[in-house]
């Protein structure tokens, strides 16, 4: 749609006889002129106003024919090449070639390619210039870049590397829109560096030109990654007011998300999650229009060669060898105006429990608070009183005196820590105990009841 003939109408000669045949040749001729040029002689203003972000060089020899009623037919095959084609100044692709025909009174597009990156995209569409209710294209992507997406922010595609391939295919409905469906998918690929496979993308959209308005639907989304599992859907809404409107939300299972937390070229080690992401807000080059609810478990995992996971555990003055895997673990989260609140983060494993809280933004600095013990919560009068307090809280019934209590008695048998700075190389402190926070004190607890090592016979309640 961004190629058709142009022919504004004061380039045809006055005593141009109907049924003869002109040729117009173009050589690097600038796309934006071009589409300035037609436009005025075209039903479909809307359009091609929509499309005035367009900008390349075009060449070629489209020979033409008028026909009475104003109507154009192109004479034979029209040869057009392109290069160096930007939307908003991004670059969409180097190079591009495609032929163009009369059928009936549609114009058709074939024979395409388009080269995008690695990738290559060809086109087939069919229009009448003087209908705009006829009109139709087809698109067939093999390993396309989606940051040459122009509908996609440039801030999302930059998190991506996926190669796209598939067939997506849309036509103008009555209302001067653009209506189409289709299903892109990836063999291999990364999303914020966590490598994925099997990637399937159901889409739908609805752009409607003259509102600058674009819907998009991502439909029951899937891919696999390294053992774990991602499915979803995702809305896109693009208008004036409102830059990328989304909403939706991601399941995930088993999903390794060590990749992304590794820094880039450091030593690689695993933290696996599954829960579930719900999205919402608006989408833009700071992130900070978007929100997120993070609800996921932790399952076994082996993190404490990450940044903040080694610098904890250096801190708790165990070698990093000598900690155990994380058995299980969860994280409660909400992203707003860029900063992830942390509001809850657990650890278990057979050497190491720990409680964390605070904040952490996503251009990587953070201000988290960690309570842990490496000595375990058993064994001794403390760890008896500690599991009497843990029964009593199980069963509803600990009192605000005990769970004073059981904070005096926690702060024996943990360290407590302030990890600031930036998340690739922060500063970790030991403070003085703190009053513990009610979660804290609540999960400790669950760790002291049996069967966690506690010797004896359990404390009968009073």
């Amino acid at each position: 749609m961004t190629f058709l003939p142009p022919l504004p109408p004061t380039s045809v000669p006055a005593q141009f006889p109907f049924g003869n045949t002109i040729t117009l040749t173009y050589r690097d001729q600038r796309l934006s002129k071009l589409l300035a040029d037609i436009g005025p002689g075209l039903q479909r203003k809307d359009l091609i106003e929509s499309l005035m972000g367009l900008e390349g060089r075009v060449s070629g020899v489209i020979p033409l024919r008028l026909l009475p009623g104003g109507k154009i037919e192109v004479v034979g095959r029209a040869q057009i090449q392109l290069a160096d084609v930007t939307f908003d100044n991004r670059l969409i692709f180097r190079r591009g070639n495609f032929s163009m025909k009369s059928i009936g009174d549609l114009i058709q597009i074939d024979e395409s390619a388009f080269e995008i990156g690695n990738g290559r995209l060809s086109v087939v569409a069919r229009f009448d210039l003087f209908n705009p209710e006829r009109a139709e294209i087809r698109m067939d992507l093999d390993r396309v870049d989606p940051k040459a997406i122009p509908f996609l922010e440039e801030s999302i595609g930059k998190s991506l590397d996926l190669p796209l391939s598939g067939r997506l295919v849309t036509s103008a409905g009555r209302n001067r829109d653009w209506r189409g469906n289709g299903t892109l998918t990836c063999a291999k690929g990364t999303i914020q560096g966590v490598a994925m496979t099997d990637i399937r993308l159901p889409m739908t959209w609805n752009l409607i030109p003259s509102l600058d308005r674009i819907e998009v639907g991502i439909n029951e989304f899937s891919a696999n990654s390294n053992g774990g599992r991602l499915t979803g859907s995702l809305k896109i809404n693009r208008t004036q007011s409102r830059r990328n409107g989304i909403e939706g939300v991601i399941d995930f299972s088993r999903v390794d998300v060590g990749p992304a937390l590794a820094p880039r070229g450091g030593e690689y080690s695993s933290l696996r999650i599954s829960g579930k992401v719900l999205l919402g807000g608006e989408i833009d080059e700071s992130q900070k229009g978007l929100t997120a609810k993070i609800d996921a478990r932790l399952t076994e995992s082996n993190p404490f060669r990450l940044p903040v996971f080694a610098n904890v555990g250096g801190a708790l003055g165990v070698p990093i060898d000598n900690l155990s895997a994380i058995k299980e673990g969860e994280m409660q989260a909400e992203l707003r105006d860029g900063v992830v609140r942390l509001k809850r983060m657990t650890v278990s494993g057979t050497n190491i429990e720990a409680f964390s809280e605070g904040t952490f933004t996503l251009d990587g600095k953070i201000d988290i608070h960690v309570v842990a013990t490496t000595k375990g919560l058993a064994g001794g009068g403390a760890g008896r009183q500690l599991a009497q307090l843990a029964q009593q809280n199980a069963a509803g019934i600990l009192t605000a005196d005990g769970f004073t209590q059981a904070a005096g008695l926690l702060s024996n048998l943990t360290i407590y820590l302030d990890v600031t700075g930036p998340a690739t190389n922060p500063d970790v402190r030991v403070r003085s105990a703190p009053t513990l926070g009610r979660a804290a004190i609540t999960f400790f607890l669950t760790r002291a009841i049996p069967p966690l090592g506690i010797s004896g016979p359990f404390p009968k309640l009073p």
